[in-house]
């Protein structure tokens, strides 16, 4: 049996044979007028030429970041022709609240604190995966959190999924009371990695269905520390009465939710109301 030097060094001497190959390659390859020796210009890497997955865009050339940007520009299409956020969305510069500046500035911090290009999201350096919009009635949390999740998608290359907590729970509801209400539109979107925009959420009063629902959404996103955004009109106190956040989604949700969000008040005052959007 060989000493444990000799093998050591009959291995450094096979990574070195190796490595004077590939240098041998790359110069060859170059020679012949290749400019990226690891994509062979093609754009891709690992060999596999797979359209939508942006992890085998070649970083390191032209030709691998042109493929990264079409990709970018074909999911920016999709998101403004079949994003179910699209309608809801505006831009964030005409947000109505109260401190609108201030709040942008957080938004803008929280979507570009996400890598780009993801299929499966990394936790976040401040470990807020969520962000949670909460105010008044009309104070443009459902439009800013459409907008968001729009700007995540555009970054990831992902398109958002939107879910309405009270329509969900009435589906869940139904099911449950044996009573076919044919498929839901958002049924499932929270077991994928794709931005989630949870709409409304405490609308509808404590149930086992509703607390199974918002349980069910938000481990799903807490687990994997996928991108979600909740909006909410309920008040965030967990002392507070039945028609507090926690009271309406249970415990267990409320504190996970409480736990990983990036949490903003949308302050001012109710823009649908007339003797306001009149003045």
């Amino acid at each position: 049996m060989k000493p444990w030097s000799d093998a050591f060094r009959g291995a450094m001497v096979a990574l070195k044979r190796r490595a004077d190959e590939r240098n041998t390659a790359k110069q060859r390859f170059i020679d012949c007028g290749g400019e990226c020796f690891d994509c062979l210009d093609t754009g891709w890497t690992n060999w596999r030429v797979e359209r939508h997955d942006p992890r085998r865009a070649c970083a390191h050339c032209t030709m691998g970041r042109a493929r990264l940007a079409e990709m970018r520009g074909e999911v920016v299409e999709l998101l403004t022709m079949e994003s179910p956020l699209t309608p809801l969305a505006m831009p964030l510069e005409g947000m109505r609240a109260k401190d609108a500046e201030g709040i942008i500035a957080q938004l803008h911090e929280w979507v570009y604190g996400w890598p780009e290009s993801w299929r499966e999201v990394g936790p976040q350096e401040r470990d807020q995966p969520f962000l949670l919009l909460h105010g008044l009635t009309g104070s443009g949390k459902t439009t800013t959190a459409a907008t968001v999740a729009n700007m995540l998608g555009a970054r990831s290359l992902l398109v958002p999924n939107y879910v309405n907590a009270k329509e969900a729970i009435d589906v869940m509801r139904d099911r449950g009371h044996g009573r076919d209400t044919g498929p839901y539109q958002g049924e499932g979107t929270w077991r994928k990695p794709a931005p989630l925009l949870v709409d409304d959420l405490a609308v509808a009063t404590h149930s086992e269905a509703s607390e199974a629902f918002h349980y069910s959404v938000v481990q799903a996103r807490y687990e994997r520390k996928w991108p979600t955004i909740f909006t909410t009109n309920a008040s965030l106190e967990p002392n507070g009465g039945d028609r507090t956040l926690i009271s309406r989604i249970g415990a267990r949700a409320y504190w996970r939710i409480k736990e990983r969000s990036l949490i903003i008040e949308m302050g001012g005052y109710n823009w649908r109301d007339s003797r306001y959007t009149a003045r």
